[in-house]
């Protein structure tokens, strides 16, 4: 697990309860915003790890994690949480950028329902599991 932490980390609470169970964690700290350094450390990261799949969830980690993991050549898979349905434009705004990244992507998760009938909105094929392939994203 790797802990994206704008600034000086505090206690991150899945970094601890990773660590509790026996888990391998790490906190990455960043800066608000999005950084090259935030790029680097997490390539460096995914390098020294070699883990069997890199999953992110949030704008910066799907950027960083996108570069990360096709520099180290490992599969990428994304969280989808939605917003699309709020009334904020800026949100609604990130989320459409989103949808742009993950065509990049080899799978995306919808995190509930709520959200896979969000995705399916947005012309992805009706599957039985909340895993898309990022094929399936639909083209801006």
């Amino acid at each position: 697990i790797a802990n994206l932490w704008d600034g000086d980390p505090p206690t991150v609470a899945l970094h601890d309860e990773a660590l509790r169970r026996g888990n391998e964690s790490h906190v990455v700290a960043t800066s608000w915003g999005m950084s090259p350094r935030i790029v680097t450390k997490l390539t460096s990261l995914v390098r020294r790890v070699q883990p069997a799949v890199v999953h992110t969830h949030a704008v910066k980690a799907e950027y960083a994690g996108w570069v990360a993991a096709r520099l180290n050549r490992r599969p990428l898979i994304g969280s989808y949480y939605g917003r699309v349905a709020f009334r904020s434009l800026w949100l609604k705004s990130i989320d459409l950028t989103r949808f742009v990244i993950f065509r990049m992507f080899d799978r995306v998760l919808a995190n509930s329902e709520a959200q896979r009938a969000e995705l399916l909105r947005f012309r992805f094929p009706a599957v039985a599991s909340s895993c898309f392939p990022a094929s399936s994203m639909p083209r801006f």
